[in-house]
């Protein structure tokens, strides 16, 4: 479910994850490596990857989560669980397609309600004058 998540998991050398991480973005992280680690990498969309490996502590009795870092920001296993809970990528982006959409059609909207308001006046003063007329 990971690797369809666009992530991967590898379980790597403690000593080797420090060196790798030391200096680079993760840096927070690095002194979190001791007993047995895996890493867990996410490419596109961190959400995605979140939910994943949290429906997997969820069905795991040994898995467990340590630690994370998004952006090079260290994150608790309690905030990586509030991550998974958030819209994925592309229904976000829905949302927000719809909101930029709503705009346009609201002003569209309020003109053409200001012209039909405008055209009832003008219509009601040609019927007037036609009666007056006759």
């Amino acid at each position: 479910s990971l690797r369809n998540a666009g992530g991967e998991y590898h379980v790597v050398k403690n000593t080797l994850a420090r060196i790798a991480l030391t200096g680079g973005t993760h840096d927070a992280i690095k002194d979190k490596f001791h007993e047995n680690c895996g890493v867990a990498l996410g490419f596109d969309d961190p959400v995605a990857v979140a939910k994943a490996l949290s429906d997997f502590v969820k069905q795991s009795k040994l898995f467990s989560l340590r630690c994370a870092s998004l952006d090079g920001k260290e994150m608790t296993p309690d905030q990586v669980d509030a991550l998974a809970k958030l819209p994925g990528r592309e229904q976000l982006l829905g949302q927000l397609l719809g909101t930029m959409n709503a705009v346009p059609t609201n002003f569209v909207s309020l003109f053409a309600n200001v012209l039909r308001g405008l055209l009832y006046a003008l219509k009601a003063i040609e019927e007037q004058k036609g009666k007056a007329a006759a």
